[in-house]
C-alpha cells in the first residue's frame, strides 16, 4: 500500500477550502504547484523528472503520486484537492495519455485527474488563451502553438528513437558518436572523448558503447553540459552539434509557423522553455540569432514560462467557470465598471428627460396646431358665409333694377300704343273731312 493509499483525506466542506494541483513533469524534473481554487499558492515543490513511455504507466503513476503527497504536505492540505491537472511528458498519443490518467486516478489523490501534454501547460502559461508558438528545448523537444482562429498544432516530439532533434538527448546521442567516428579515425579528433569520458566516469571509449546502451533519455541529456563547454573551447565537432541542434530547432519554428500563421515573416509571439532555453546559454543565444534570419517575424517574450503554474490556471478554469486571470481583471474593473454604470445610467436618464421634453413640446406644437387649424378653419367658414350673403344682396338689387326697367318700359309700350292709336283715329277723321 503506498504513501498516498495510507492518506486520508476529507473532501472540503467549503468553496474556500478547495485546492488544485498543477504539475509540469519533464525528463529533468517535476514541478509541482498546490492552489487554491481562488489562485492563492500555497506550495511550489520540484522533484526528480518523469517521464511517460508506452507500457509505463503503472510505473509513471507512482513516482507522480510521491510527489503530490509531499506537495500536499508542504501545503498542509486538510481536504482532497478537487482537481489534479498533470501535464507530462510522453503523453502525446491518446493511449499513453488515457493510461497514465487511469493510473494517476486510481490513487484516489483528488475528486478528478487530467492528464495532458507538457506542451499543453506551457503554452496556457505563455499566452492564455491567445495565439502564439512556444518552443520546448530539453531533454526532448517540440513546438506547440495556436493560431489566432484557435486552431492548435504541434511540430516535432517524435521521441529520440525517430525524433527530438535539436534536445538535450539528442546532442548527448550525436556526441557519442562524434567520439565513435573519431576513434576510428573516420572524423579529426575532438576534445569531446575526454570531456565526455569524463562526464560518464569511464577511462576507455570501448566503454562507451555498454554506458550509452543502458542510458536513458536523461542520461544522454545530462552531456550536454559538456558538449557546451567543449564547444566554448571552439572544437570545431562540438561547434557543429550546437550548430546543427540551433537549426533543428529553428526548422521547429519555421514550420509552425507557416502552418498557424501561413508566412514565418508574419508576426507572432514566440517563447522559449526547457532545460537548453535558459538565459545567456550558448544554444539560445545562437537560437536568438538565427531567428531573426530564419523567422523574422517570430518575437520573443522575455517572461519565464512556469509550466506548473499554465497546469494550475487550467484547472481553475475547469473547477470554476472564471480563470484566476480573469478574476483578477474582474475584481480590478468592478469599480471602473461600476462607475460606467452610473455614467451610463445617468445618461440614460438625461436622454429619457430630453426625450420626455421633445414629446411634450412635439405634443405642444401639435395642439397649437390643432386650435389653429380649427381657428383658420372657422374664419375660413365666415368669410364663405359673408361672400355668399353679399353675392344675394347684388343679385336682389340687380333684380330689382331689372323688375323696374322692365316696369317702366312696359308703361312706355303702352304710352306709345296710346299715342299710335291716337294719331290713327287722327288720320281717319282728315280723310273723312276730305271726302
Amino acid at each position: 500500500m503506498t504513501d498516498s493509499e495510507n492518506t486520508n483525506y476529507t473532501k472540503s466542506s467549503s468553496a474556500a477550502d478547495d485546492i488544485v494541483v498543477g504539475i509540469d513533469a519533464g525528463g529533468t524534473k517535476t514541478r509541482i504547484i498546490v492552489s487554491t481554487t481562488k489562485g492563492k499558492q500555497l506550495a511550489d515543490v520540484t522533484g526528480q523528472g518523469t517521464v511517460m513511455t508506452p507500457g509505463n504507466a503503472d510505473a509513471c503513476a507512482d513516482t507522480l503520486a510521491a510527489q503530490i503527497e509531499l506537495a500536499l504536505a508542504a501545503a498542509e492540505a486538510q481536504y482532497k484537492p478537487k482537481l489534479i491537472y498533470a501535464g507530462v511528458a510522453g503523453v502525446g498519443r491518446e493511449a499513453e495519455q488515457v493510461a497514465l490518467q487511469i493510473a494517476l486516478s486510481d490513487k484516489e489523490l483528488a475528486e478528478e485527474v487530467i492528464v495532458d501534454t507538457d506542451a499543453a501547460i506551457a503554452l496556457a502559461d505563455a499566452f492564455g488563451e491567445k495565439s502564439g508558438v512556444i518552443l520546448i528545448a530539453g531533454t526532448g523537444s517540440i513546438a506547440f502553438g495556436r493560431s489566432p482562429a484557435g486552431v492548435e498544432v504541434r511540430c516535432g516530439g517524435w521521441g529520440l528513437a525517430i525524433g527530438d532533434e535539436g534536445s538535450g538527448a539528442w546532442i548527448g546521442r550525436k556526441a557519442l558518436s562524434c567520439i565513435a567516428a573519431a576513434h576510428d579515425g573516420r572524423e579529426p579528433t575532438t576534445a569531446l572523448t575526454g570531456a565526455i569520458l569524463t562526464a560518464t566516469e569511464l577511462n576507455d571509449s570501448d566503454e562507451l558503447i555498454p554506458w550509452a546502451i543502458a542510458a536513458n533519455k536523461e542520461a544522454l541529456a545530462a552531456l550536454v553540459p559538456s558538449v557546451v563547454a567543449v564547444a566554448m573551447q571552439e572544437d570545431l565537432r562540438a561547434n557543429a552539434i550546437v550548430d546543427i541542434a540551433v537549426e533543428e530547432l529553428v526548422l521547429h519554428v519555421k514550420a509552425l509557423a507557416r502552418r498557424l500563421f501561413i508566412d514565418e515573416r508574419a508576426s507572432f509571439e514566440l517563447a522559449l522553455t526547457g532545460g537548453l532555453m535558459s538565459k545567456g546559454s550558448l544554444i539560445r543565444k545562437r537560437l536568438e540569432k538565427r531567428l531573426k534570419l530564419s523567422v523574422p517575424g517570430a518575437e520573443i517574450k522575455a517572461s519565464e514560462v512556469i509550466g506548473a503554474r499554465g497546469a494550475i490556471s487550467l484547472a481553475i478554469k475547469i473547477v470554476n467557470p472564471m480563470s484566476t486571470a480573469d478574476k483578477i481583471r474582474s475584481f480590478q474593473q468592478m469599480p471602473l465598471e461600476a462607475e460606467a454604470a452610473e455614467g451610463a445610467e445617468s445618461q440614460l436618464d438625461e436622454v429619457e428627460s430630453e426625450l420626455e421634453g421633445v414629446v411634450v413640446a412635439e405634443e405642444v406644437v401639435v395642439s397649437e396646431g390643432v386650435v389653429a387649424s380649427e381657428e383658420s378653419l372657422d374664419d375660413d367658414q365666415v368669410d364663405d358665409d359673408s361672400e355668399d350673403e353679399g353675392f344675394t344682396e347684388e343679385e336682389e338689387e340687380e333684380e330689382e333694377d331689372d323688375d323696374d326697367d322692365d316696369a317702366d318700359s312696359f308703361e312706355e309700350d303702352e304710352e306709345s300704343d296710346e299715342e299710335g292709336e291716337a294719331s290713327d283715329e287722327a288720320e281717319d277723321k282728315l280723310e273723312n273731312r276730305a271726302v
